[in-house]
């Protein structure tokens, strides 16, 4: 799903893009942030718990914020690492010229399931 609105202020137009992603659990993902401008900021709101109303600042004014093991900016990109279920939820991208925001899934397959279960029971038994 893609939603495009326009947003204009005194003389300057941005955009705001929204998308719906679905990631498969323990894949990594690249969220783009298409602009010119240098100066982003990522923020993550959870789906629940804590920070789901003043969000969770990840990159900002040019540093990482977030945790090293679960996120990676690269260009105006963020990438989500080794996704789970606790991180589903909205990711937002601002810039002066465009505002992403990304509806976030985080799916197990049936054959993750699997593989994840019978590992676990092979290594409970040894």
């Amino acid at each position: 799903m893609l939603n495009v609105d326009l947003h204009f202020s005194i003389g300057v137009c941005s955009e705001e893009v929204k998308k719906t992603v679905e990631i498969a659990a323990f894949m990594n993902k690249t969220l783009p942030c298409e602009t010119t401008y240098t100066d982003i900021n990522w923020i993550y709101y959870p789906v629940h718990g804590p920070g789901r109303n003043e969000g969770e600042k990840i990159w900002f004014s040019g540093r990482l914020i977030g945790s090293r093991d679960k996120y990676c900016v690269e260009g105006s990109s963020l990438i989500i690492i080794n996704a789970v279920e606790e991180d589903g939820g909205e990711y937002v991208c601002e810039a002066a010229d465009i505002v992403y925001t990304y509806f976030v899934n985080v799916t197990a397959t049936s054959q993750q399931s699997k593989i994840n279960h019978s590992d676990l029971q092979h290594f409970v038994i040894q």
